[in-house]
């Protein structure tokens, strides 16, 4: 005989699973990795300077990522295309109605 299960016993199934896995001792998550070695960037040159002051795009040094966030000092942004030179003295911009 099959049993049915609702969609709010699956959440709570769900969820008690999800905190059994929270009390999981955090020396024993090394153990899964056991055996695994760490392999370096090797295409990016020792003289590659990433916040070089003259260029006029900055980027993130992957190398010295340590965690999941982008520290402040290291935030970075890319573009593809050089920035356009405007004059602000004849510059207009025009908002067309009904956009």
């Amino acid at each position: 005989m099959t049993q049915e299960i609702t969609r709010r016993e699956t959440l709570r199934r769900g969820v008690a699973a999800t905190s059994l896995l929270a009390l999981i001792p955090e020396w024993a998550t090394p153990a899964l990795a056991q055996g695994e070695t760490e392999v370096h960037f090797t295409d990016i040159p020792a003289t590659f300077n990433p916040n070089n002051p003259n260029s006029p795009n900055r980027m993130l040094d992957i190398r010295k990522i340590d965690g999941p966030l982008t520290p402040k000092d290291q935030f970075f942004a890319l573009n593809h295309f050089s920035r356009p030179a405007v004059d602000p003295a004849s510059y207009r911009f025009e908002v067309f109605p009904g956009w």
